[in-house]
């Protein structure tokens, strides 16, 4: 079972692949909360996915480089937060760069989000309700599971 997440400052967007089957779920923050109180709460609620769930393996998307440096700083702090549990559970991770991955699956690094998104739903059905962070974590997971199957 491989976990692919697409972090952002309020959630992170997870695929679970297990086989033939596709778990999509979103860790949130809660957007009323301050982003103390938002890390905080998916910190807790991402160690209880992976007690769930026990992937062999977590691939998660690195922070990308914005305009808004806080916005970009944020996103790194749930990314440290998700390591530091796949870490304390001694589950094997890999930051994976957004151009790496979207050149892997789609075959171009600067693939757009129609791109992702119709190659989501071409593979595993109309089950993304055009909600990008799950898009983006489910090509995430399959990049995954093809680094680590060969």
């Amino acid at each position: 079972m491989i976990l692919g997440c697409d972090c952002s400052s309020f959630s992170i967007g997870c695929t679970l692949i297990d086989k033939n089957e596709i778990t999509l779920f979103t860790i949130e923050g809660g957007r009323k909360n301050d982003f103390d109180d938002r890390v905080r709460i998916i910190f807790k609620n991402f160690k209880k996915v992976l007690e769930k769930y026990a992937p062999e393996a977590v691939f998660l998307e690195g922070a990308i480089y914005l305009q808004n440096v806080k916005t970009t700083l944020m996103i790194a702090r749930v990314i440290d937060m998700a390591i530091a549990n796949c870490i304390d559970k001694d589950i094997y991770y890999q930051i994976v760069d957004n151009k790496s991955w979207k050149k892997d699956i789609l075959g171009n690094g600067k693939s757009t989000k129609e791109q992702i998104m119709n190659f989501a739903k071409a593979k595993w059905g109309d089950i993304f309700d055009n909600n990008q962070d799950l898009a983006d974590s489910a090509l995430i997971a399959f990049y995954g599971l093809r680094r680590l199957k060969g």
